[in-house]
């Protein structure tokens, strides 16, 4: 599809978060390509020439089946924690309390046993992260719980919560924290990233939607919080942006997510990345077209060398309406990457076994990225749709030609 027709698409097109809320969701029409349609293509063939992505779905299990959960690399393992299946046939919402392990080298994926008095409860759109230190913990914070969005006793229903939990790997025991001094407000659709000792909490919603771009800063060897003041410009306040820790740089990359405003949610085309070392953002090209959201990123180094973002997955902007909700979104197969140096986006070529997937999540280990959970949605006899829900692990890796 050339940019031309995707960008008319994206303005004549509406489409509706699968979230929380009934609002409507307005799909940006800024386009967002990096210089001509011409160029664009050019960098894409370039790119395509040496490189391409390989998916092959590695495990299975249909208790993988959720949205709206947290999926975390440590020690060469993937973690999956807690989500939320909502189910638009039943119209009803499932909270697992779980968390899953999935060993990258053997692929073997096994439920872990929980322990602790104080444990999470169901909790959809939490931010959680990864800490190496102490044998290894998983920090969840926030996140929500919910009837269905179209129950009538939805609102009164939603809790938001404020809790940060950490999970003890090796002791596979929950603790509720209680830090000292400030902290974070309750929100969901925050997200978390582990570096250097530190917990770094960006964006998120809270009950009354009320979206947010604090930068928050929690360091478990201080037991406290302190929101950050970034140097310069700062993203708009937002909810549920993909997001990608590049480690071996200290950088935070931040793609999208949904605003709020007079007419509901709206997508978010644009792109950043949080510079830890000098505590400032920079704004870069947004280039991916048309604009999507709930889609999930890595960084993944290819066998050039070089280092790329990858945006997976996601949805666009459509005009047909799903099972009693209006979820007017299609998910895609897309793979997008963003040259870290060259600073431009370029749509990959894929073989093995991507999916069409939304409202999933990864991780990045060893250079591979790893996603579960999400779904796609299928037509059916009478012209609407129906959720197609993924139970694979897939492994996505950067390959010569």
């Amino acid at each position: 599809m050339s940019t031309s027709v995707r960008r008319a698409w994206i303005e004549s097109s509406v489409a509706v978060g699968d979230g929380w809320w009934i609002a409507a969701l307005i799909a940006s029409g800024c386009g967002g390509a990096v210089g001509s349609e011409e160029a664009l293509e050019a960098k894409t063939a370039e790119l395509r020439r040496s490189v391409v992505a390989h998916v092959d779905a590695i495990a299975e299990d249909t208790a993988l089946q959720r949205s709206g959960h947290s999926v975390v690399a440590l020690d060469r393992s993937v973690y999956v924690a807690r989500g939320v299946m909502d189910d638009f046939t039943t119209q009803t919402n499932t909270f697992p309390e779980d968390v899953w392990r999935l060993r990258t080298r053997s692929a073997a994926l096994r439920e872990l046993e929980q322990r602790g008095d104080q444990q999470p409860g169901g909790l959809s759109y939490s931010c959680t992260a990864a800490d190496d230190a102490r044998g290894g913990s998983l920090y969840l914070f926030g996140g929500a719980h919910y009837l269905f969005e179209l129950d009538p006793g939805f609102f009164a229903s939603l809790v938001v919560s404020d809790g940060l939990y950490r999970f003890d790997v090796s002791r596979r025991r929950w603790s509720l924290l209680e830090p000292a001094g400030a902290r974070p407000s309750a929100r969901s659709g925050c997200t978390a990233q582990f570096f250097d000792g530190t917990l770094y909490m960006f964006a998120g919603i809270s009950r009354f939607f009320e979206v947010n771009n604090e930068l928050w800063a929690f360091q478990p060897a201080l037991g406290t919080w302190a929101q950050l003041t970034p140097e310069g410009e700062v993203p708009p306040p937002r909810y549920k942006p993909a997001v990608a820790l590049d480690e071996s740089a200290g950088k935070i990359y931040y793609y999208g997510g949904l605003a709020f405003g007079a007419e509901g949610f709206a997508r978010i085309d644009d792109f950043w990345v949080y510079d830890i070392a000098t505590n400032a953002f920079r704004q870069l090209p947004s280039g991916i077209t048309p604009v999507r959201d709930q889609g999930s990123m890595g960084v993944v180094r290819a066998p050039n060398g070089k280092r790329y973002v990858l945006h997976v997955g996601g949805d666009l902007p459509t005009t047909t309406s799903c099972v009693g909700f209006p979820q007017l979104a299609l998910a895609t197969s897309e793979i997008w990457a963003f040259d870290i140096e060259a600073e431009t986006w370029s749509l990959l070529e894929s073989d093995g076994t991507m999916p069409r997937i939304e409202y999933h999540a990864g991780a990045t280990v060893d250079d591979r990225f790893y996603f579960s959970g999400g779904w796609a949605e299928e037509p059916d006899p009478v012209r609407t749709c129906r959720q197609q829900w993924n139970p694979s692990f897939f492994e996505l890796s950067l390959r010569r030609r």
